[in-house]
Formats: structure tokens, C-alpha cells, sequence
């Protein structure tokens, strides 16, 4: 059914006299043959709010539509993969978003659902059977990895040039077609610094109070991740990110005149940002939030059509507000077709400018959105994605979802706590998974990249040419990724780091401080959500087990409430 948002009015409602008129235009030349699209109901004189004959009809309509269409393309559909992958077998609801012909889609798609697979195929049945040109679609996803892939599949599929980009590569292209005099910053370090030197000399007793109130209160040494120039990069970015102008500076300060502390830190951000703007222009350099907000621009005020027909954005759920502005001007501007991908369950990058309420609000995209939701995962065992999925709807505002595998797994999660060295216990793991699979590809999980000093304090690895070696298996193919760097991934087994309490522990028990809550105004409510989501993301990547060590007296909260699940046991004593 098409989700449709409905409000006051009567413009467009269609009543008993109407709707019979309307059954009768239609019955015999579209009913079961032509889908009746938002934009062209609309067109027809049919606008929101739908009446409830109106809705009831629509979905009546829809239902056979879909039942005779995919009735029509059954054995092209069940072919679909013949060429490259005979195993992949295409489910109901994939087939229902291939078929689909509304104006905007949004794909729920779990962990592990073969979403990807969806994509491809649906950007096939889109030109092989509608006879769309490959130049006419456009796929955009997030990181250069999966544009590789993605163009990999489209290869093996199609042989079709299909476009597939970042939306930084998205949003050069369109900024360089109209001014490419400029060099894009891929690294604002020396930038933000020398403005912080010029501050420090003009203003040197600010600086010392500043200096007082960032490390002081935060405890926080000159060379810890979090230093006060990477605080200071982080705000400026997430500041274009998030889509705020200078105009914001003045509203904040008027928010937090109580605050002296922020204050100053606020007098300071904004002329180092003014200051920041003006070294990029000096060297005609542009850095990439704001190419994305010049992107946005750019498309606001332009006359000439857009160059694609279709647009597929992939891990919707990680999109920001410039970002989400960018689709919307397509959507409504352009009338582009979308074809949106993500999973709320997977929303993990706040801390880079994301926001998950975008990925809601693009759902309820009042005029014309037909959602799906793919269950079906082919990573997981059932038992697995039973405790993950419980583990999740924990949270408040998760969409409701209940995944389904055909993979069975009797303990897909094994707790190894334990006390002083763990070395035993790595290897007791390693010499279980060996056993298993002489060449599984195992991966190393922290919630930190420091995390991954604990593997080399055992003295069990070796790095050779950047890959992981086991010294006892060396046939094994291990890999470690932080949880944020995995998400997309999938191995055969999963080992994570660190389920231990505390503050770099997991969840991280590191608080926003008042300069994060300046931009984002999340609470610990909201940091506790996304800790789960990441939660959820480490227990997903696994195809076989998860094993989790953490210390024997200082579990960590989330593996308290795992340990309690069915089908998952602890190991107390291993040699």
C-alpha cells in the first residue's frame, strides 16, 4: 500500500458518486494493467486527502496490479541472476520494489537482506524492460568501496555504463560544471590551526581562559583524540553539515549568556570559522560540506533540466540535513524518481552530522511513497537476529520489524569472560574456528581503533603488507575494523574486542560535553540509542558466531543483557 500522509481539507476527496465514476473511467483501461501513481492521480485531478473509498480502492487496485504484474514478469524475474548467481532467488517483496512503478520508493532493508541485490536488479528491470537509458540513473551511496562494488555488479549484470558515485563525487561534479576554479580540502588541519595560532596572538588572555575550560573540564591531555583542534575541526564541519549560518552564533549566544564558559568558547568558534571561510577563499579552496551546500544551491536556482530520470540513494539512514536538502530539490523540483535504501536499526553516524530523523521524514513523504520492508537475511542464523532484533526495539522510535533467516545456529553468540591475560582465550577461538573453516575470514571488532593494541600484545599476529597474519593459522584471512568501519560488511566470524564497562569501554560510557550539545542538542537518552544501534551492527556482521571478550568484573551493560538471551553462553574456564 502506498503511505500517504492525510490532513484537514476537502480539495481532492473522492466520494461514493465520484469514486464509482473514477472505477468506471479506469476499469477497463488500467484496472490491472497501469499503476495508478501518486503524480498521476494528482494530475487527474485526484489530491490529497484520499477519502477512505478512495485509500480502500487504491489498495485494492494496487494489490491486484502488483499480483498480475509479477504474474507477467515471473519468469523473467526468476532468471533475473541466471548469468551471474544461480543461487540468489529473488523474494516476494524484492520482486514487488522491482516491479513497483510510483514516483518515490523507500526499502527498509535489514542487516544482511541482500538490499544490494535489490538495487542491481531493480536498475536492470528499469532499463531492460522500461527501457530507461543507463545515462538517465544514477545511484549514489557513501563510501568509494561500495561505489566498487556496486560498479562491479553492474558489470557482471548489465555490461551497461550506469553511474555510480559518493555524493561528494555527486556534488564536485555539479559544482565544477559551474565553477571550477577552485581546489577541494580534503584536509583542514593546517587551516583551522593557523587560525587558531592567529586568535591565540591577538586574544592571549582568551586563550588561556579557553585553554583553562577546554582541558581542565574535560580532563582531556594536548594529544588525545579528542584535542581541542580536532574538537574544533569537528564543530566547523558538523556547523556546514548541519546546514546552520553565522546568524546561529548570535542565537546561541543569547541561549547561553548564563554560561560563561560556553561563551567564550562560542566568541571563539565564530571568529575562527569567519577566519576558516576566508583562508579557503584566499586560496580558492572549497572544503566538502560546503560543496554539498553550494550543490544544493546550485540546483535551487537552476533553469536547465536535470540530467537524470531516476535516483537511487543507498544507507539512507546515514544522511545529514544539506544532504537530505539535495534529495528533496530533486524530488520536488526536478520530479526526479527515487529509489531510497536504509535501515534505522543501522543509524550509527551522528557523530559525523547524520541525522535518523530525516530517514522517518523521507518515509512520510506525504505525496506518493510506497514503502517495503525486506526481511529475509541470508548473514545471519535466526537465533542471532531473534537476540539482536529484541536487543534493538529497546529503543524508543525504531521502526518495528521482524527479520527472517532460513540459517540456523544453535550459540551465535559465546561470552569469553575473562581476567588479566586473554591470550588463552584468543586462541582457544581461533583453534575453534580453524577447526570449522581452514580459510574463514574472521574479523576483529573494537569499538575504538586503539582497541586494536590488544591483538598485538599477544604477540599472536604479524602485519604484512597491511593484512593480518595469525602466527598459529596463518591460512586464516583476519581482518580488524572499528564497529563504524564494518558497517556494510559481513564475515564468517565475528570477535569482539572489548564488552567490557567503562568509559572507552562498550557502550562508551564518554558523555557529550556543552560544546557537542551547542550543534546537536542530543541528550544521553538519544547517545545511549546510537550506542545500541552500534551494538546491533557489531552482533550483524557475523555469518556464523560472534565471540565476545570482556573482563570477568567489569561487563559491560549491554553484555549484561545479552548474557540472559537463549542461545547465548558463557565460557567461564578456558585453556
Amino acid at each position: 500500500m502506498v503511505y500517504y500522509e492525510i490532513y484537514a481539507g476537502n480539495k481532492g476527496k473522492l466520494t461514493g458518486k465520484s469514486m464509482i465514476s473514477l472505477y468506471n473511467m479506469n476499469m477497463e483501461k488500467h484496472w490491472n494493467k497501469k499503476y495508478l501513481s501518486y503524480r498521476e492521480l494528482k494530475e487527474c485531478g485526484y489530491d490529497l486527502p484520499y477519502s477512505f473509498l478512495m485509500k480502500s480502492y487504491l489498495k485494492v487496485h494496487h494489490a491486484l496490479w502488483f499480483r498480475k504484474r509479477l504474474n507477467m514478469e515471473k519468469e523473467y524475474l526468476d532468471r533475473m541472476y541466471n548469468c551471474t548467481d544461480t543461487n540468489i532467488v529473488l523474494d516476494d517483496v524484492q520482486r514487488k520494489v522491482i516491479v513497483c512503478e510510483e514516483d518515490h520508493i523507500f526499502i527498509v532493508a535489514g542487516a544482511g537482506s541482500g538490499k544490494t541485490t535489490t538495487i542491481v536488479a531493480k536498475v536492470k528491470y528499469l532499463i531492460e524492460r522500461k527501457k530507461i537509458l543507463p545515462e538517465c540513473i544514477l545511484v549514489i551511496t557513501y563510501t568509494n568501496q561500495a561505489v566498487n562494488e556496486l560498479k562491479k555488479r553492474f558489470g557482471e549484470m548489465l555490461g551497461a555504463s550506469v553511474k555510480v558515485m559518493t555524493f561528494h563525487k555527486f556534488c564536485f561534479d555539479l559544482v565544477q560544471e559551474h565553477d571550477d576554479d577552485y581546489y577541494v580540502c580534503e584536509d583542514d588541519r593546517e587551516i583551522v590551526l593557523d587560525a587558531i595560532f592567529e586568535w591565540k596572538q591577538e586574544y592571549q588572555k582568551k586563550y588561556e581562559v579557553l585553554h583553562h575550560f577546554y582541558y581542565v573540564e574535560f580532563e582531556l591531555p594536548v594529544d588525545h583524540p579528542q584535542s581541542f583542534l580536532k574538537k574544533c575541526q569537528k564543530f566547523i564541519s558538523q556547523f556546514l553539515e548541519l546546514g546552520y549560518v553565522l546568524e546561529d552564533f548570535t542565537l546561541w549566544k543569547k541561549r547561553y549568556s548564563s554560561d560563561p564558559s560556553t561563551l567564550i568558547f562560542l566568541d571563539f568558534i565564530e571568529w575562527i570559522y569567519i577566519r576558516y571561510l576566508n583562508i579557503l577563499k584566499e586560496n580558492d579552496m572549497i572544503t566538502f560540506p560546503q560543496m554539498i551546500r553550494n550543490a544544493r544551491d546550485i540546483l535551487m536556482t537552476q533553469k536547465e533540466k536535470f540530467s537524470y530520470e531516476y535516483v537511487f540513494v543507498d544507507e539512507f539512514q546515514d544522511i545529514s540535513k544539506i544532504r537530505y536538502q539535495v534529495i528533496r530539490v530533486l524530488m520536488e523540483k526536478f520530479q526526479v524518481k527515487t529509489i531510497c535504501v536504509g535501515d534505522d536499526f543501522q543509524a550509527i553516524y551522528s557523530f559525523a552530522g547524520s541525522d535518523v530523523n530525516f530517514f522517518f521524514e523521507q518515509i512520510n513523504y506525504a505525496h506518493g511513497m510506497e514503502v517495503f520492508y525486506i526481511v529475509n537475511t541470508y548473514r545471519n542464523s535466526q537465533q542471532l537476529i531473534k537476540i539482536a532484533g529484541e536487543f534493538i526495539m529497546k529503543n524508543k522510535f525504531q521502526l518495528t520489524k521482524q527479520l527472517r533467516s532460513l540459517k540456523k545456529e544453535k550459540c551465535p553468540i559465546t561470552l569469553f569472560p575473562y581476567q588479566g591475560d586473554f591470550i588463552f582465550i584468543l586462541r582457544y577461538i581461533l583453534k575453534e574456528i580453524y577447526m570449522y573453516d581452514h580459510h574463514a575470514e574472521v574479523l576483529f571488532l573494537g569499538r575504538y581503533q586503539f582497541d586494536e593494541k590488544m591483538l598485538w600484545e599477544t604477540e599472536l599476529f604479524t602485519k604484512e603488507e597491511e593484512k593480518m597474519q595469525c602466527n598459529l593459522y596463518p591460512t586464516l584471512n583476519i581482518s580488524f575494523y572499528t564497529v563504524h568501519q564494518s558497517k556494510g560488511l559481513g564475515f564468517d566470524e565475528v570477535i569482539l574486542l572489548n564488552g567490557s564497562k567503562g568509559r572507552y569501554g562498550f557502550p562508551t560510557e564518554v558523555k557529550e560535553d556543552r560544546v557537542d550539545r551547542i550543534l546537536r542538542k542530543n541528550g544521553a537518552e538519544e547517545q545511549w540509542w546510537e550506542e545500541r544501534r552500534l551494538f546491533y551492527v557489531a552482533l550483524t556482521r557475523t555469518k556464523h558466531k560472534v565471540y565476545i571478550l570482556y573482563p570477568k568484573y567489569r561487563a559491560s551493560a549491554f553484555v549484561k543483557e545479552i548474557q540472559k538471551k537463549k542461545h547465548v553462553e558463557t565460557k567461564w574456564n578456558v585453556s
